[in-house]
């Protein structure tokens, strides 16, 4: 019995010391309770708005693909493999109710979800419908990470972020627009609130995403440059690139 004692000390002073050198997150020994380890990393990878417009400005200088697709990202907060062509078809896309149903992460092949859509997007969808693809992006995830918004990134400077960090921006700057948990969890498809805290608790506390616009009004200013235009099947909608351009350039000087 004594051995056996000593034996248990030791285990407890091994989990001990492991835990505190933040080796395993739980300590077998002591009631658990849970830390979240993820709140720097996360807040870090939100992008700020003068991040945001460089990043518009890039992907604007090398192709209207680009950009539209690296605004379809921010607005809706959708994963890589939401948006590919295996799981973003027309058949889910609906313009009369306004939303868009896509495969959720957790159950891949059988159940769909609905997210409404803002009016930035539904243009995307919109502009997308005129180029007669069978799909909107017709894309895998890797590519769209690899070959489309990684250049981007590297173009505008911000070579530390990365495709995913573009949902963790959209997620971000709806909170910090609405300082509201459950309606961030609710855009983001998290499966919890607590989910969605763990990404974003200290956002409010760091004053580098103190800012004259927000994303809203980015892409309120987006959308206002498009227009229609007549075209063989009569009139369809296009993006004025020049003036976005310029516009979106003085906004990063502000």
């Amino acid at each position: 019995p004594e051995t056996y004692k000593s034996d248990i000390r030791m285990l407890k002073h091994v989990f001990s010391w492991l835990r505190k050198m933040e080796y395993i997150r739980k300590n077998p020994f002591v009631p658990y309770t849970y830390e979240s380890r993820k709140n720097p990393l996360k807040a870090s990878q939100v992008m700020t708005i003068k991040e945001i417009l460089s990043f518009l400005v890039a992907a604007l200088e090398t192709n209207i693909n680009s950009f539209v697709i690296a605004l379809f990202f921010l607005a809706t907060g959708m994963r890589g493999s939401e948006v590919s062509k295996e799981n973003l078809n027309w058949d889910g896309v609906s313009f009369k109710n306004e939303c868009f149903s896509y495969i959720l992460k957790s159950k891949m092949d059988t159940v769909f979800t609905t997210r409404d859509m803002i009016p930035i997007v539904k243009t995307i969808l919109e502009i997308r419908t005129d180029r007669g693809g069978i799909v909107p992006f017709n894309y895998s995830r890797q590519y769209m990470s690899r070959h489309i918004l990684n250049p981007v990134f590297k173009k505008a400077e911000l070579s530390h972020f990365k495709a995913h960090d573009l949902r963790r921006t959209a997620g971000g700057h709806r909170y910090l627009e609405t300082r509201d948990y459950y309606e961030a969890s609710h855009f983001l498809g998290h499966s919890s609130v607590n989910v969605t805290k763990d990404h974003y608790v200290n956002l409010p506390s760091l004053r580098k995403y103190e800012s004259e616009h927000t994303l809203s009004e980015i892409f309120a200013i987006c959308l206002q440059h498009t227009c229609k235009i007549d075209a063989n099947q009569g009139q369809i909608r296009v993006w004025k690139e020049k003036e976005l351009l310029e516009t979106l350039k003085a906004l990063t000087l502000i």
